[in-house]
């Protein structure tokens, strides 16, 4: 349900098999939380960009009814254009229900 720039799009998916799975594209880069083990803070530049990507991805993500419920460093992604919000395993409809088994 989610279409966005900043986040990781869900190639298919079954919430409701024995054991729920999703799968999404491949997008390669390194994770926020490596990149701040392996290199210290972001300069000005890298986080207002990051800021804004992830600030964007939230938007993009809220507006489908969806909350992620899990975003942390190791969730966002540093691609080579671009922050991108992955991991949604536990993310839940804002009213509880999830009618979409492609979410």
């Amino acid at each position: 349900m989610v279409h966005s720039a900043f986040t990781a799009p869900v190639v298919n998916a079954d919430p409701y098999a024995s054991r729920p799975w999703m799968a999404s594209l491949f997008a390669p880069g390194q994770f926020l939380s490596a990149r701040l083990r392996d290199r210290g803070p972001l300069q000005e530049d890298g986080l207002r960009d990051l800021a804004s990507g992830l600030a964007q991805a939230l938007r993009d993500i809220h507006r489908t009814g969806l909350v992620h419920r899990d975003l942390k460093p190791s969730n966002a992604l540093l691609t080579e254009d671009r922050p991108c919000v992955v991991d949604f395993g536990v993310a839940r409809a804002v009213d509880g229900n999830c009618t979409d088994p492609h979410w």
